[in-house]
């Protein structure tokens, strides 16, 4: 598997090549995407493990140009985004942030000074003679100058290039090439450094042989550029769906607080309510004296009761136990406080609390903070004890139980919520199975998952590389991934010795889990003609 190298790849799209367009339906009306933030995922994805960004190369301050690159990416027209993030930064001369962006804008520059593709004079036998030779003494491209200037200040590679690029001078001078010495020294130096940078760049994608052309290699920087765009497009959009949940969030959040407040104080007013019925009820009622007689009233002289009768009994109270609790959450559980008090004048015994989930649930369970500590309960006495409902149990019963009989009861509900697994942010890694392998690249905002995968199948009939977008969720209560992956593989495969071009789609699904920060799980797929399966993990 190769390892991402766009920081190379990209400039080379933009000064070496034009490649179509692709573009997608635009984007529905709601919150908008920031081209600016689109361009700058665009950027930072395109430079690999370098993680460059715009204020790292030179692009802080051009922000209608960023603005324009974040436009086409947000639009799905990722090859106009590439082209015009070359166009900008091949301006930007003075100083390369990164050697290798250096390199790929030399070939593009000598490309175009010699009036034809690079094709035209990396062929040329002389200069492939002068390749030879500074490879041979001055060693392997990866340690030579990685500009101009650096060569001429390169005293060892001046000397050896000075002592070679004679073979070239009159040829660039006749061609109009350079007008002097002076100048053809330093075309020559330009044309080795854009020829050691096209090699490297052959090396590092694998290319060999007859396989290391400019168009092969185009492919292959095309592939990984449209990777790293259509992902920066997926992160952004992500990233607008977030704020959209969140919001979404924060007013259902606001509603259930603004609810409770109202049950709240309608609670309170139906307590002052009964606090003034309780209070009127225990005001003495005044007696109320006989009136007199009036003239021509019958008086009804009443037989005595006889004292002896007995009088019926008040009814005596029948709870034994009165109690309070207090809720409070904590992390994926949430605690209940409980007091007992013993109000029947009597010693309880053998008392004990029986508690129970309340509905169905997949992890956690009920438990003790504290136990009860006394199974005997003296008049007057208070005891208390913690309950714990814990993971996705909605709350609790509790069963008060002593004197051999049920004294009383309640259920209570949790108000905690239940911990999830936060994954938001970008991974990237790779994928193999079935002589296939590649890079992926996955982004998860909240539940929603987006990526993209690139990779490549060879054998000794056929090269073919694939690209592929990447759409799922996550859920965050178990960390699970679940997304289908679509896409295009594109190539060439000899079939009965005729070599014929491949172009065809692809689809299929992808799961994962994510373990300590990082992802890993399986892929299946494939084209209608074929079913591949395999193994991927990103960090």
């Amino acid at each position: 598997m190769r390892p991402l190298r766009v920081i190379l790849v990209f400039f080379s799209i933009v000064v070496l090549f034009q490649s179509p367009s692709f573009s997608e339906e635009p984007l529905k009306e709601g919150v908008a995407p920031d081209p600016i933030q689109a361009a700058s995922n665009f950027i930072t994805g395109l430079t690999g493990q370098t993680g460059q960004t715009p204020a790292m190369l030179g692009l802080a301050g051009d922000l209608q140009d960023l603005a324009a690159i974040g436009e086409a990416i947000i639009a799905g027209d990722f090859s106009k985004a590439s082209h015009k993030l070359g166009e900008v930064t091949a301006g930007k001369v003075i100083g390369y942030t990164a050697p290798a962006i250096g390199q790929i804008i030399a070939i593009g520059n000598i490309g175009k000074m010699a009036g034809d593709a690079a094709v035209t004079w990396v062929g040329q036998k002389n200069f492939e003679k002068i390749y030879a030779t500074m490879l041979e003494v001055v060693g392997p491209v990866e340690n030579w100058p990685k500009t101009r200037e650096e060569a001429l200040r390169d005293e060892f590679f001046q000397a050896t290039m000075a002592a070679e690029y004679r073979y070239l001078e009159t040829y660039l001078i006749e061609r109009g090439y350079a007008k002097d010495r002076a100048e053809a020294e330093k075309v020559a130096i330009d044309m080795i450094l854009a020829k050691g940078s096209f090699e490297r760049l052959c090396n590092q994608y694998g290319l060999e042989g007859k396989e290391r052309t400019y168009e092969n290699l185009k492919r292959e920087i095309e592939s990984e550029a449209q990777v790293s765009a259509e992902m920066a497009r997926e992160e952004e959009l992500a990233r607008v769906e977030e704020l959209k949940a969140k919001a979404k969030e924060a007013a259902k959040e606001k509603q259930e607080e603004e609810a409770v407040e109202a049950e709240l104080v309608k609670e309170m007013a139906a307590l002052d309510k009964e606090k003034e019925q309780d209070e009127l009820d225990e005001k003495p009622k005044p007696e109320q004296s006989p009136s007199l007689p009036k003239p021509g009233d019958t008086l009804v002289v009443p037989v005595d009761e006889q004292d002896d009768k007995p009088k019926p009994e008040k009814p005596k109270p029948t709870e034994l136990i009165s109690w309070s609790v207090s809720s409070s959450a904590g992390e994926d559980q949430t605690a209940f406080t409980v007091t007992v008090n013993n109000i029947s004048g009597k010693t309880i015994e053998g008392f004990a609390c029986e508690v129970e989930p309340i509905g169905s649930y997949l992890e956690g369970g009920v438990g003790w903070g504290s136990s009860p500590s006394f199974s005997i309960i003296a008049p007057e006495q208070s005891i208390s004890f913690v309950v714990l409902a814990m993971g996705d149990v909605k709350g609790v019963g509790l069963s008060f139980k002593g004197n051999g009989k049920l004294l009383g009861g309640q259920e209570l509900a949790s108000i905690h919520r239940k911990k999830e697994i936060s994954a938001d942010g970008s991974y990237r890694g790779g994928f193999a199975g079935n002589g296939i392998s590649g890079k992926i690249s996955i982004s998860i905002r909240g539940s929603s998952v987006n990526g993209a995968l690139s990779g490549n199948y060879k054998d000794s009939n056929q090269n073919v590389s694939i690209t592929g977008s990447i759409s799922g969720s996550y859920n965050p209560e178990t960390g699970g991934i679940y997304a289908k992956w679509s896409g295009m593989a594109t190539g060439s495969m000899r079939y009965e010795g005729k070599l014929h071009d491949v172009c065809e789609p692809i689809f299929g699904k992808l799961e994962g889990i994510i373990n300590k920060g990082s992802l890993a799980g399986s892929w299946s797929g494939g084209s209608e003609y074929v079913e591949l399966s395999g193994s991927w993990e990103a960090k």
